[in-house]
């Protein structure tokens, strides 16, 4: 079997075994619930694990902005591109 048909195999036994992840986290700050990355993680890495499954990330281009707050502080922000590679 290729190494692409192995990962597109494995990816698609975890996709088969994963459920709809709820929005269990709460922003006060802006009153929306969302789903938190632990929450994502948590339901991913042992079903990822089982398939044997890893990923590893490329950092393609990052910068950083300074942007000014609503109080009048200053908050600084990396935008990264990031590639990442699935192997299995």
């Amino acid at each position: 079997m290729s190494e692409a048909k192995k990962i597109y195999a494995a990816i698609t036994k975890v996709m088969n075994e994963m459920n709809a992840i709820a929005k269990n986290s709460h922003n006060t700050a802006q009153n929306f619930k969302f789903r938190s990355i632990d929450s994502v993680m948590n339901e991913l890495h042992p079903r990822m694990r089982d398939a044997q499954i890893f990923v590893v990330p490329e950092v393609i281009d990052e910068r950083r902005e300074e942007r000014a707050t609503k109080s009048g502080g200053i908050s600084t922000y990396v935008i990264m591109k990031i590639k990442y590679t699935f192997f299995a």
